[in-house]
């Protein structure tokens, strides 16, 4: 076999695990047949989005939005190119997420061998692109898309990190990507430019510094460029006030107990479930290191502190369990500690490969996981976005740091590394084969509209159904408490810059600023979903918030038209 058959051969089998990807996520799309495509919730309010640029409506301006521009204006050139239609929309938000899933798979090659790869292959379909099983928490449809636009181009800044000799424009590179990753989802491009500033701590003061000055003036640049250009012509306040346009936006009170909801910090007990998964967590640490001093015989390692330390808190944890009793533990919570423990390790162990790039990535996980910080298995519409960079921080701090910190490099390291490989393999196809089953929702049923067929729950299509046989293309509509895509389905064009009705957005300033076009122009039909409000605390619609809306509406609209799960409302004839 020649030098050049070998290399070639080399470098396909480099490439298995994102072929594998690609095989595997386009097999089961083709045999869940689209079931995933179902508008009601937040992805509809993207739908809506699209449609209303179509028509010549300008972000912040006539469409009150919280994120960053970046993804709309891309997805509205592709809509041009392409149409907008239920393919369509689905190809948008799937080829980013199957994109993503490559990036974090090329970033892990250095670090693993390719069976190890298909561990982060694996963890990757159950964490992220298929969230679970959990519709809205799968990046293939997620509740926002721009979640998985940013985290693409904040992966894709990272690996710039993986260099042994950063070239001339590495840092500029990577500083664009991570300000386009901030101009579509601005938390994460936060994230991004905090793992970038990482070679301050890792390279040395001189090389670092100049890398972290060039990395942030290009973030700063394409950020304000963007953001600057797109905002440019709205007032301040409306930006603060009416899209929450983050950071400078205000934040509603009602968000904060949605946000403290999705990390995981409002029930009871909630300390206690932390501590146990963290306590089975050692025990099976403890369990591999045991188990490769046995099997090599070789317990020569001098790194006695650490487990020393590991063994004084699990028998804290073993006593604390006798006492209050065993319960169920779910390591996945402790996924932001992990990412922050992945970087901290890589900053003190100068031995580390790549350490540059552990330490960023690893911090840049910690930062996007504190979105659902402690949730663990308790899924949500965040955590997918949140945890699918899980799916690289776990192999690298099991495999590749924890062996060698805790037993040196040794031979008892090197079986530890195979043990725990051995254990994460076959967890993570099966979580990823639950994931991919659940993609096919025997449960969804087609509905054809005029964007093509969607697929809705049998609580849900008859009153879908109904509002496609009682609208007219062309007509204002108020659609609340979400639009669930009705307006771009139905042809529709939206009476309010709004995309959500729900608590925080329909406030006291926005509902007098709506009352005050309606005034003038009321909607030729108003469309009420059924919709409870509890993860934000307060009663549904016209109840515990929106009663000045409410009112004007039982005042103004009658029932034309209602089944399970809302009413179609049109205005009353004068007397």
């Amino acid at each position: 076999m020649t030098s050049v058959s070998v290399l070639n051969r080399w470098r396909w089998t480099s490439w298995v695990p994102e072929i594998l990807l690609v095989v595997i996520t386009t097999a089961a799309g083709l045999w869940a047949g689209g079931r995933w495509l179902n508008p009601v919730g937040d992805p509809g309010n993207w739908w809506s989005l699209l449609e209303r640029m179509g028509q010549g409506e300008a972000l912040y301006r006539d469409i009150f939005l919280q994120y960053g521009p970046l993804t709309p204006l891309l997805m509205n050139l592709a809509s041009r190119a392409f149409g907008l239609s239920s393919t369509s929309f689905l190809l948008f938000n799937w080829i980013p997420a199957i994109l993503l899933g490559v990036l974090l798979l090329r970033a892990s090659r250095p670090f693993f061998t390719t069976v190890e790869r298909l561990v982060v292959l694996a963890l990757i379909l159950a964490l992220g692109v298929f969230g679970g099983g959990v519709a809205q928490s799968r990046l293939i449809f997620c509740y926002c898309p721009a979640a998985v636009v940013g985290l693409v181009f904040a992966v894709g800044s990272l690996l710039f990190l993986l260099r042994d000799e950063p070239r001339r424009f590495d840092p500029f590179a990577a500083g664009i990507l991570a300000g386009l990753a901030f101009c579509a989802k601005q938390e994460i491009g936060l994230a991004a430019i905090a793992g970038l500033c990482m070679p301050l701590l890792t390279r040395g003061r001189r090389h670092g510094v100049t890398w972290a000055v060039q990395s942030v003036g290009a973030f700063l640049a394409v950020g304000f460029a963007i953001m600057a250009g797109t905002t440019g012509g709205v007032s301040l306040d409306s930006l603060r006030h009416d899209s929450h346009l983050w950071p400078i936006g205000t934040v509603p009170p009602e968000w904060r107990d949605l946000y403290r909801l999705a990390a995981g910090v409002t029930g009871l007990g909630w300390q206690g479930h932390v501590v146990r998964s963290a306590v089975g967590l050692g025990y099976c640490l403890l369990v591999g290191i045991l188990t490769a001093w046995i099997l090599t015989r070789d317990a020569r390692s001098k790194r006695i502190v650490p487990l020393l330390v590991l063994g004084a808190l699990l028998a804290i944890g073993v006593y604390a369990q006798l006492r209050f009793g065993w319960r169920r533990w779910d390591p996945l919570c402790l996924s932001m500690i992990v990412s922050f423990v992945l970087a901290l390790a890589a900053i003190v162990d100068k031995s580390l490969p790549r350490r540059e790039f552990i330490a960023g990535f690893g911090l840049f996980a910690g930062i996007v996981a504190a979105r659902t910080a402690f949730t663990g298995r308790g899924w949500n519409v965040y955590s997918s976005v949140a945890n699918v960079c899980g799916a690289l921080v776990w192999p690298l701090l099991l495999l590749c740091v924890l062996p060698p910190i805790l037993l040196g490099r040794t031979a008892a390291a090197r079986v530890l590394r195979r043990i725990w490989l051995a254990g994460l393999l076959p967890v993570a196809v099966y979580f990823a084969w639950s994931a991919v089953s659940g993609l096919r929702d025997a449960a969804a049923i087609a509905m054809p509209t005029r964007q093509g067929s969607i697929w809705v729950y049998p609580w849900t299509a008859p009153f879908i159904s109904l509002i496609g046989e009682n609208v007219r293309p062309g007509e204002r509509a108020l659609i609340l408490p979400e639009s669930n895509g009705v307006d771009a389905l139905f042809g529709l064009r939206s009476a309010s810059p709004l995309l959500s009705y729900l608590p925080g957005w329909l406030d006291e300033r926005a509902e007098h600023r709506l009352l005050g076009t309606f005034a003038d122009e009321p909607p030729d039909v108003v469309i009420l979903f059924e919709r409870s409000s509890w993860e934000y605390g307060v009663a549904p619609f016209g109840e515990g918030y929106g009663r000045r809306l409410g009112e004007w509406i039982s005042q103004n609209y009658s029932v034309t038209a209602g089944k399970n799960g809302g009413a179609i409302l049109r205005r009353k004839k004068a007397a």
